[in-house]
């Protein structure tokens, strides 16, 4: 009993030393994995040096775009343009609604064009605060507003 709890302790106490030995070896890196970092190190400053040709020096936050607004400007403008397809289809449509009203009353009850339904514009005028109009007869009231609201 003795020499297996003698064997034993040697055992530990040989075990201890060379567990630290690769503990402290992969710690340090070797010089291959240096020299990859290196050469890691460099290619990316030379990104960086290509990247900052695209943006001022006197660039700052208050300056420049960030991505952030960028996004916001991007979808600004998209519902935007959606908002304004939408009125223009809202003018088209009262046009015709008053070509059908003059008809009717002066060729008997005559319409050309029938009934008018306006188009979906999936919430974008009301996302960008815009009101669109459905007013008989058409007026450029609505595009005044589209350009004020896209120009303050």
């Amino acid at each position: 009993m003795k020499r297996l709890a003698l064997v034993a302790a040697a055992a530990a106490l040989l075990a201890f030393p060379a567990a630290q030995a690769r503990a402290a070896s992969s710690a340090t890196p070797s010089l291959a994995q240096f020299k990859a970092l290196q050469a890691q190190v460099k290619a990316l400053q030379a990104q960086v040096k290509a990247l900052q040709k695209w943006v001022p020096k006197s660039c700052t936050a208050k300056t420049c775009f960030t991505l952030r607004s960028l996004s916001a400007t991007a979808a600004f403008t998209y519902e935007a343009e959606i908002c304004q397809n939408a009125a223009i289809a809202d003018v088209f449509q009262s046009t015709w609604t008053v070509v059908d009203q003059i008809a009717a009353a002066t060729q008997s009850g005559k319409t050309y064009f029938g009934a008018q339904t306006a188009i979906a514009d999936k919430n974008a005028c009301s996302n960008i605060d815009f009101a669109r109009s459905h007013t008989v007869p058409p007026s450029a009231a609505v595009f005044t507003s589209l350009v004020t609201l896209l120009t303050s």
